[in-house]
């Protein structure tokens, strides 16, 4: 019998080097050890004009505040931003944290973050919140309902706290979406007779993330 292999022979100690960008993340993070449940991911990953990860890398649990270095190399031409961030299990995104472009004099592009904390919690605050909800919820010194869903204020806010507007009915029930207003009301149609119909202020993705923290005991 023949090889036809004639190639070269990569073994452990020798791997063949990948083509394209490398990726440098520097940083102190916290709430890295969180993120074990529901099929969300927290990684760097690379994008380009679509919400779906063209190349991605976990980024390892750690002790809070401790310095965490990823590096992601073989980063292809297609790719147009580099990010910090969360992805779900179809590797969409669902929110970021931090990103820089491809844009580069080398062939590393880094991404230094500082002190960061990445948990499920700050990213529910960041991508949802602080994006879609804060401006009737704390933003502007009013809060419709009672409901402040600032930073440092929204979990006080939600969690095991009664509805203003349903009776018996608790904003948010840890361990159980279903039951939690919060989830009705971004889920649902509950609120087309409200002042305002919050049915479609979220797009799927975040509403799923809603769902998923809550299932998850809403820490």
């Amino acid at each position: 019998m023949a090889s036809c292999d004639d190639g070269p022979v990569y073994g452990s100690a020798e791997l063949k080097p990948e083509n394209g960008l490398v990726l440098k993340l520097t940083g102190e993070l916290s709430g890295t050890g969180r993120w074990n449940a529901g099929g969300y991911s927290l990684v760097v990953a690379g994008f380009d004009d679509s919400d779906y990860a063209v190349i991605t890398k976990s980024v390892p649990q750690s002790a809070d505040g401790a310095a965490v270095t990823v590096v992601m190399s073989g980063i292809g031409e297609s790719v147009t931003s580099l990010e910090l961030c969360v992805i779900n299990r179809l590797r969409r995104r669902v929110v970021t944290f931090a990103s820089v472009s491809t844009i580069s004099d080398d062939d590393t592009v880094r991404l230094p973050v500082g002190r960061m904390d990445v948990s499920v919690y700050s990213a529910l605050q960041a991508g949802v919140f602080d994006a879609s909800c804060v401006q009737c919820h704390g933003g502007s010194n009013h809060a419709a309902a009672g409901l402040y869903l600032t930073g440092g204020r929204s979990r006080e806010s939600l969690v095991d706290i009664p509805s203003t507007v349903v009776g018996d009915a608790v904003r948010v029930l840890p361990g159980n979406a279903d039951e939690s207003i919060l989830y009705g009301v971004v889920s649902t149609d509950m609120t087309c007779g409200w002042s305002f119909d919050h049915s479609a202020l979220l797009d799927l993705t975040s509403v799923e993330f809603i769902k998923n923290w809550i299932n998850n005991g809403a820490e």
